[in-house]
């Protein structure tokens, strides 16, 4: 959510004053759901997710640059021929992988592959179209509201206040992204009242 606005910069793109606020906003509620007092540190599982966050920061990024440009299908297809190409690679490199072991887990892997992958990824590209990327990444991070709101309803975990002041900022958060940019053009409207 910040390393895309941070990239945009790079790549000279303005950002209105809502969208820097509502991220903002968005890395509260995500430190609200994510953190608890006292318990902040960075290990090497958080040093790993730094570096997914930078590598989903140039997917996004990347899929702004080319979603207007070629076919979403083509660019989709193309999206999981190389990820599947370079995961049975690595898959070979790291792992010891069993075909019995592989086919007993058929049901997780075509959900993740159908499901997760080929339907949440595309629709993704669909949408960037015609979005802000930091808006995108923004709304991608419903994720983790989501996750923890289900967690709560269907698996018993628990949600404290500090989880639902959490959901409660990131869903503001969402909102104050969306909002028309008329509403924060401060200079044109002081220059609309002068005249």
């Amino acid at each position: 959510m910040v390393i895309v606005p941070l990239f945009g910069i790079f790549l000279k793109r303005k950002l209105k004053i809502n969208i820097w606020a509502g991220v903002a906003l968005g890395v509260a509620g995500l430190y609200f759901l994510s953190i608890k007092p006292g318990d902040f540190s960075i290990g090497k599982g958080e040093f790993v997710t730094i570096l997914c966050s930078i590598a989903f920061a140039a997917h996004i990024l990347v899929i702004d640059h080319f979603c207007s440009k070629v076919d979403n299908i083509a660019l989709s297809c193309a999206q999981f021929f190389v990820a599947g190409t370079l995961s049975v690679i690595c898959m070979f490199i790291f792992e010891e992988p069993k075909m019995n072991e592989i086919m007993s887990a058929w049901l997780p892997l075509a959900y993740a592959g159908i499901g997760s992958c080929g339907i949440a990824f595309t629709a993704q590209i669909f949408g960037q179209k015609y979005t802000n990327p930091t808006v995108a990444s923004v709304l991608l991070c419903l994720e983790s509201v989501f996750s923890v709101i289900f967690g709560w309803l269907l698996l018993g975990q628990k949600l404290d206040s500090r989880g639902f002041l959490g959901c409660g900022i990131m869903f503001v958060a969402v909102i104050l992204t969306q909002l028309p940019q008329e509403w924060f053009d401060f200079k044109n409207k002081t220059k609309r009242a002068q005249k």
